[in-house]
């Protein structure tokens, strides 16, 4: 369709004269800085609407109105050059490090100056590819969120090479109503992305001969009713090959007590469990655990030689 067609059906659409099926979307400034584009307007305070454009079903677009200076254009909205990519900026930008204890950073192994990056799209949940690298290993040692075209792999390898990262992963979403595919967009529009990158090292932490092998936290407030308490540590994680692993502690597993004594917070889980190490190396775990439906204590004894 050429561009004089598309400027005249476009009028008469706006006009009334012409039914076409098409879909508008509209494109904001989050508060933080970030773009997004969606098909809904956004009432919330803070967004600022910056374009409307009008895309004609299994067609090309028919208007984008930029609201800045009024103008009116029918072609796609330009991608960022090179020259001024905003997917660099925006993994380095966003980047928030995890927060870490000292000692539980001086058992990373980090980037070393000639070894390579891995990059990983993930088609998963941000929670399930979490859970699959903790498992492994790894430690999240910071993530980016935000909003783009594009996602260039050398911003993540630059900012992995930055922060130490051995491994990237990241994910990508769109809010728009036309399913996002690993191929080129439909009728190639330009859409812009909600990404998702995570950076992640291998850990020596849990090679500890006093190492567990679990992350811990409280219980979550949705599981309180399953469980019928608020005390305990929740197992969130089990690393592979760890003795809490070999002795088949669970996800989802309440330890509420160790030697008998109780444990209400993950405070008192590292200080019990470390007073009785002094005393003995056979730990006697009191776990809470839901098998069938039923909650069920189990004693799971683990010995530290």
């Amino acid at each position: 369709m050429s561009s004089m067609k598309i400027k005249l059906l476009g009028l008469l659409i706006l006009m009334g004269c012409v039914t076409v099926e098409a879909s508008t979307f509209y494109t904001y400034k989050k508060p933080d800085g970030a773009t997004i584009i969606t098909t809904r307007e956004v009432k919330e305070p803070g967004y600022e609407l910056l374009n409307i454009t009008i895309h004609q079903a299994n067609g090309p677009i028919l208007e984008t109105r930029g609201l800045s200076n009024n103008s009116v254009s029918t072609s796609n909205v330009s991608k960022p050059t090179s020259t001024n990519s905003v997917s660099k900026s925006n993994v380095s930008k966003f980047y928030k490090p995890a927060a870490l204890r000292e000692e539980v950073k001086k058992s990373f192994e980090y980037l070393k100056p000639n070894e390579q990056v891995e990059v990983l799209e993930v088609f998963t949940s941000s929670v399930d590819s979490y859970n699959s690298f903790i498992e492994k290993g790894y430690a999240l040692i910071g993530e980016s969120i935000f909003s783009d075209w594009s996602l260039p792999k050398n911003s993540l390898v630059a900012q992995a090479k930055k922060v130490g990262a051995t491994v990237v992963t990241f994910s990508k979403s769109s809010e728009s109503t036309v399913s996002y595919t690993k191929s080129d967009d439909p009728n190639n529009l330009d859409f812009i992305y909600n990404y998702h990158v995570v950076f992640y090292v291998k850990t020596n932490y849990f090679k500890n001969p006093n190492a567990l092998g679990i992350i811990i936290g409280q219980i979550p407030l949705e599981a309180r009713k399953t469980y019928q308490r608020n005390t305990g540590v929740y197992v969130a994680n089990v690393v592979q090959g760890t003795k809490a692993y070999n002795v088949n502690i669970l996800n989802d597993d309440v330890i509420i007590a160790i030697n008998d004594n109780p444990i209400l917070t993950a405070d008192d889980f590292d200080n019990i469990k470390a007073k009785e190490l002094k005393k003995t190396k056979v730990l006697d775990f009191k776990i809470l655990r839901q098998v069938n439906n039923e909650l069920k204590e189990l004693n799971i004894p683990i010995n530290f030689e």
